[in-house]
């Protein structure tokens, strides 16, 4: 008879919390109205600078922000960059 090994399973659930802030910077004359506008059909209601600057900022923490962007083309073009200043994660038990 073959014995069969019993071990004890554990399962948590975890809360991880990232805070990372994010320098961005863009070139406001690039965003035109007819930019908005077309941006506002095609992709996402930011009908502000802000609002593309904090979009951008996602984009650069979920690591999306690339040379050719999705919405912006290629982003030197448009003046945009975005670094990560600090990062931060916690844990905890739920």
């Amino acid at each position: 008879m073959i014995e069969i090994n019993k071990f004890a399973c554990m399962k948590k659930t975890v809360i991880v919390t990232r805070t990372t802030e994010i320098e961005v910077e863009i070139d406001v004359s690039k965003f035109t109205k007819e930019f908005i506008a077309e941006y506002v059909r095609n992709f996402y209601p930011h009908h502000e600078i802000d609002d593309h600057i904090k979009h951008i900022a996602w984009l650069k923490s979920e690591n999306h922000l690339d040379e050719f962007t999705a919405g912006y083309g290629h982003i030197s073009e448009l003046g945009i960059s975005a670094r990560i200043i600090n990062e931060t994660t916690e844990t905890e038990l739920d």
